[in-house]
């Protein structure tokens, strides 16, 4: 059995995957499985994949699903995983030619405890630079929250899980919802686990014009119920007032778009709540009501 499964979520990427694809058969340890969940692509992906299995290079499991969104792309892919290790790699990135073999490395020789859900590693621009900050060399294991709240590590990292432990985490499908931040999942697996840190540098990233990451304005507008959801998790682990005050007027934005505003106000942090509402209403306003050539021209406005 493989001890790690390279996993990657493919929407029309057939023009990039091949760079991916190159980099796996680069790779100085073959113990990795390959598994790519096409999520009702229209373009050649299938067929393309379909040649590189004919080859049998390396090891391949293709599935084509109908467009559902990354999320649900990854809990399929779960399912068709055998690798101790589960890594998402993203259709438009790829790997140092031994990723493979520094992170089996590291995973044989920490010998974690059933406390840890895996590891941290980080991601890197096409230049070679990391991507924000590193954490302290002193810390060794942590949970994921705490990168960026608690030790001032900025700029996305490169997460790989149990297997098993992320099993256990199967993202919902919101009805007409298409995405779901993937830290929706990470908050609950830091719920029970810690990651460990490998100061390593094995994923090279370009945030492409075409990625998830490059409109969030219109992801917010078209997908309020798994906003809400992860805003409402991460209210939990705001460390400063700050913090939790930008997350409540978000969860109340979005509660506003969903019809449900005032229930927003039961519970707990009702006078944070009270202070937030401004903000809210001015984010509603912004994101849900102002067209984009309106937001775009009051930036030009200001700038002056």
């Amino acid at each position: 059995m493989e001890l790690l499964t390279i996993f990657t979520p493919a929407y029309n990427r057939a023009y990039i995957l091949p760079q991916l694809y190159n980099s796996l058969l680069k790779q100085t340890d073959t113990r990795f499985e390959w598994v790519i969940v096409d999520d009702g692509s229209k373009d050649n992906t299938e067929e393309l994949v379909g040649s590189w299995i004919a080859e049998g290079k390396i090891k391949i499991i293709f599935k084509k699903q109908e467009n559902q969104g990354k999320h649900i792309a990854i809990n399929t892919g779960l399912t068709l995983a055998s690798g101790e290790l589960f890594f998402i790699v993203d259709s438009d990135d790829y790997l140092a030619d031994d990723a493979v073999e520094k992170i089996i490395s590291f995973w044989e020789e920490s010998q974690p405890k059933e406390d840890v859900a895996g590891i941290i590693a980080y991601r890197k621009f096409l230049n070679g630079n990391i991507i924000g900050t590193k954490l302290p060399l002193e810390i060794k294991q942590c949970k994921m929250w705490e990168m960026a709240s608690k030790y001032q590590s900025s700029g996305d990292k490169a997460p790989i899980f149990r297997t098993e432990v992320f099993k256990k985490y199967p993202y919902p499908k919101f009805e007409g919802e298409k995405f779901l931040g993937e830290s929706y999942v990470f908050n609950q697996i830091d719920e029970s686990y810690d990651m460990l840190v490998m100061d390593e540098g094995l994923y090279f990233c370009d945030y492409r014009p075409d990625g998830l990451s490059q409109d969030f304005r219109r992801l917010y507008r078209n997908n309020p119920k798994g906003f809400l959801a992860v805003y409402e998790q991460s209210v939990n682990h705001a460390i400063n007032l700050k913090q939790r005050l930008k997350t409540t007027a978000h969860i109340l934005c979005l509660r506003l778009k969903l019809h449900c505003f005032w229930k927003g106000f039961k519970g707990k942090r009702f006078f944070l709540k009270v202070s937030a509402t401004p903000l809210a209403f001015a984010l509603y306003f912004k994101i849900f009501v102002l067209k984009r050539s309106d937001v775009k021209a009051f930036a030009e406005t200001q700038a002056k």
